[in-house]
């Protein structure tokens, strides 16, 4: 009997696990954004173990420091870290999304639905408690109209 490793590491079932955030070998291709550690690798790897949880863009914004999957206050979310406050990219109900924030003020970016759910795109609370970040026009101007997709982007698909 085999086993592929993608059956080995999967994840009980309704409970999301993030996977860890890999250091890349220092002679690793270099690409935009923190290339110290293969956040990309692991969208890919959320993305393919937790089917249908993520919306994700399918291009990444000029100022991307990096993105990762992780879970606020138990949902999974995807976390963009840009110039500025970033955003969070959530699917699911409006209600369940804001949860995820907490107690920090909720500023929703934008709104949709991929695949019959909806998603959620939601300013990044700031380091402060009861504050809000801002948005650059352009990093507004990317949000609201970039092409959101369930399925691994090429921007995640593992460099050759």
């Amino acid at each position: 009997m085999t086993t592929t490793p993608s059956t080995i590491a999967a994840p009980e079932p309704g409970v999301y696990t993030q996977p860890a955030l890999v250091e890349l070998p220092i002679d690793s291709p270099d690409r935009p954004g923190d290339d110290l550690i293969d956040w990309r690798g692991q969208v890919r790897e959320s993305m393919q173990r937790y089917p249908a949880t993520f919306a994700v863009p399918v291009e990444l914004p000029a100022d991307i420091s990096l993105a990762f999957t992780s879970a606020w206050w138990g949902h999974p979310v995807l976390d963009v870290m840009s110039d500025g406050s970033g955003v969070i990219v959530c699917r699911g109900e409006l209600p369940a999304c804001e949860a995820a924030l907490g107690d920090a003020p909720v500023v929703v970016v934008r709104s949709g639905e991929l695949d019959s759910t909806p998603f959620h795109i939601l300013l990044k609370p700031p380091a402060e408690p009861g504050t809000t970040g801002e948005l650059t026009p352009a990093q507004e101007q990317f949000w609201t109209t970039v092409a959101f997709t369930s399925a691994v982007p090429d921007w995640a698909v593992e460099a050759s």
